[in-house]
C-alpha cells in the first residue's frame, strides 16, 4: 500500500489551488507593471536634466565663440526653459527648450561673453515623482555639474 498523499497521487489541481496561482500571478505581474512605470518614469528625468547640461554646457561655448551674453531662466509654468540674448540694449527672446519634466531656477543666471556665468544657481527637478538620481544641475561660473540636491 502506498500511503503518501503528495502531487504523485493528485490526478488535477483543486480549485483553491488554481486560485492561488492566478491571484500570484496577478499580483507579481501588477508589481512588475509598476516597477516598469518607475524604472520609465525615472529614465525620462535623467535624461532631462543630462539634456538640460549639456545645453547649458554648449550655450556657453557659444557665448564665448560669438561674444554674445545669454540670460536663462524658467517659465512659470516649470517646463519651459527660456534663453534670451542681449541685442542693442535689451534682452530679446533667442530660443525656448521645452521641458518634459517640471523645473525651477533658485536664481537668475546669465552667460557672459567671456563664456562664463554670473552667479551660482541650480535647476532643480520640481516634480511629484520621487526621483532618487541626481535631480538637479548646479552652475557655477564655468562649471555644470549634476547633482543630488
Amino acid at each position: 500500500m502506498n500511503y503518501c498523499y503528495g502531487w504523485k497521487n493528485k490526478k488535477a489541481f483543486t480549485l483553491l489551488e488554481l486560485l492561488i496561482v492566478i491571484a500570484l500571478i496577478a499580483v507579481l505581474s501588477f508589481m512588475s507593471i509598476m516597477k516598469y512605470r518607475s524604472w520609465i518614469e525615472s529614465n525620462a528625468i535623467n535624461t532631462e536634466i543630462r539634456r538640460i547640461a549639456s545645453m547649458l554646457q554648449s550655450l556657453r561655448m557659444e557665448a564665448f565663440s560669438q561674444k554674445k551674453r545669454f540670460r536663462i531662466r524658467v517659465s512659470s509654468d516649470r517646463h519651459k526653459l527660456l534663453i534670451d540674448v542681449w541685442d542693442d540694449g535689451s534682452w530679446k527672446s533667442y530660443k525656448a527648450y521645452n521641458l518634459k519634466e517640471p523645473f525651477i531656477l533658485t536664481a537668475p543666471v546669465s552667460v557672459t561673453e567671456k563664456g562664463t556665468f554670473n552667479a551660482t544657481s541650480k535647476i532643480i527637478y520640481n516634480g511629484t515623482f520621487n526621483y532618487q538620481g541626481d535631480d538637479c544641475i548646479v552652475i557655477y561660473r564655468t562649471d555644470v555639474r549634476l547633482k543630488h540636491c
